[in-house]
């Protein structure tokens, strides 16, 4: 109940960004607003091979991430201003119990937040101090 709700607030079309991770490019689902960000990828049925889920906050914090109406495990990946990977967990499961889920949170500051499908952190060997690259569009 609570993704479609939301859903009246984000809309169907979410802007998008580009995110490469080492030498693999991704179209990243734009996540920035309080309402994307609480929605994240809850509801969704999948998520593409070549797209992840791009958190974007506008200052450092331990941004806390759950798995809150998942369909699909992930890997998520959090990421600095210096634009390098500060923390990485694998094989976040989905919860449906908005008070058994379990918040992950990195253990240091970082600005942005990736979510791949599961699996993508070790194909693309993907570690702490690993470069990012991102192309977002205005957010005006």
């Amino acid at each position: 109940m609570l993704p479609s709700i939301l859903s009246l607030f984000v809309g169907k079309r979410r802007k998008r960004a580009e995110v490469t991770i080492g030498r693999k490019r991704f179209s990243a689902i734009l996540s920035v607003s309080t309402a994307e960000k609480a929605l994240g990828l809850g509801g969704a049925k999948k998520l593409g091979n070549d797209e992840c889920m791009l958190f974007v906050s506008k200052t450092e914090s331990r941004i806390g991430i759950w798995g809150l109406n998942m369909n699909f495990p992930i890997d998520v990946i959090w990421v600095g201003e210096n634009m390098s990977v500060v923390d990485i967990k694998k094989d976040l499961e989905p919860c449906i119990c908005i008070f058994c889920c379990k918040v992950y949170k990195p253990r240091k500051e970082a600005k942005y937040v990736i979510e791949v499908n599961k699996g993508i952190v070790s194909r693309f060997n993907i570690r702490i101090r690993t470069r990012i690259r991102l192309k977002i569009p205005n957010m005006r």
